[in-house]
């Protein structure tokens, strides 16, 4: 469900979703979305929406493509510098894959957010342009998706926000460190704070 909005009644959470319907009597709620999408959804005078709102991010374009062959290079993921490129990597070498080859690829951060409103058959083109530059091979087939709030500027050192009397906090990557081990610690560390405030 797409949440449009939260309430609270006493000391009850509601959860409004779209169709007009809504989810009662939760105890807390703990928001992991980009922070301008949680500052949408948060009380307008909780201090939690100005942090909220601070959160900056940078977009990434990330495509995925399949090629008939195995590509020929020597490892399996590398970051890039300066290039329309920042990151890639062979996904179809990650453990439980299924046959077949395929990349990864992330347009770098700020070519991201130069072509932030260009459409994904542009972001395709360019991106196989780019690839096969680099690896001599061109993808049989690609697709491109948006992730317009992917990597946070700066995360102050932060790890998490909590208002233990409302029950209502921020965590996620944006928190921490902007990949899936920062979400994860961040996480951990919300949960810590429920435990010990409850």
């Amino acid at each position: 469900h797409r949440v449009n909005r939260l309430t609270r009644t006493a000391d009850k959470w509601t959860i409004h979703v779209e169709d007009d319907h809504r989810f009662d009597g939760f105890d807390g709620v703990i928001l992991t979305c980009p922070g301008p999408q949680a500052a949408a959804l948060l009380p307008s005078t909780h201090g939690l929406r100005q942090m909220a709102f601070s959160v900056d991010y940078a977009p990434c374009w990330a495509v995925m493509m399949h090629f008939s062959e195995r590509v020929k290079l020597t490892y399996d993921g590398t970051h890039l510098h300066n290039h329309p490129i920042g990151w890639m990597a062979r996904d179809s070498s990650k453990p439980g894959r299924s046959p077949g080859e395929r990349w990864v690829v992330h347009g770098s951060p700020v070519w991201s957010q130069e072509h932030l409103e260009t459409g994904p058959d542009a972001i395709v083109r360019a991106l196989s342009d780019a690839f096969e530059a680099l690896s001599g091979h061109r993808p049989k087939s690609a697709s491109a998706h948006r992730w317009r709030y992917a990597l946070c500027d700066d995360t102050e050192g932060r790890t998490v926000q909590y208002d233990g009397e409302l029950k209502l906090g921020l965590c996620g990557d944006a928190f921490t460190d902007p990949k899936v081990e920062g979400a994860w610690s961040s996480g951990k560390a919300m949960a810590h704070e429920i435990l010990t405030t409850a």
